[in-house]
């Protein structure tokens, strides 16, 4: 946080040690360093090229009944990956819960109500071999 002009040199800054935010909201943080995220279900691999798109399953979709889907997401060091559960509505797909970190390594959980759900992966940067382990309802 800060207050002042930047252009003009009169800014200040201030300085907020993270530990004591996170004990003033009873909150944790988790992070990491880039490495394979928790098994988190059934393995399936692919590829995805640069600004490529890939979905899965590779029939199209799967029908879910009401619960929690989870899905991990793991590509080559140095890409971008994302992941996002997406629920046909109907008329087309809407995305109901993305993983869009800065790394190819994301965690997507989501409880919804039943219906037809895929998961679709996107390069936002980079190419290679994927492995997405996954579990539904």
């Amino acid at each position: 946080m800060g207050s002042g002009d930047c252009r003009g040199g009169a800014a200040t800054t201030y300085f907020q040690p993270v530990p004591e935010i996170l004990r003033a909201y009873g909150v944790t943080l988790v992070t990491s360093d880039g490495g394979p995220p928790p098994a988190c279900g059934t393995a399936t691999t692919g590829s995805l090229t640069s600004q490529g798109t890939a979905v899965e399953p590779k029939s199209g979709y799967y029908e879910a009944v009401a619960g929690a889907h989870e899905a991990c997401l793991t590509g080559p060091a140095n890409t971008d990956f994302d992941l996002y559960l997406q629920k046909w509505n109907g008329s087309s797909w809407r995305t109901v819960a993305s993983g869009t970190g800065p790394t190819s390594t994301e965690k997507v959980t989501y409880t919804g109500t039943s219906g037809r759900c895929r998961w679709q992966l996107r390069s936002y940067s980079g190419s290679g071999q994927y492995t997405l382990e996954s579990t539904k309802p």
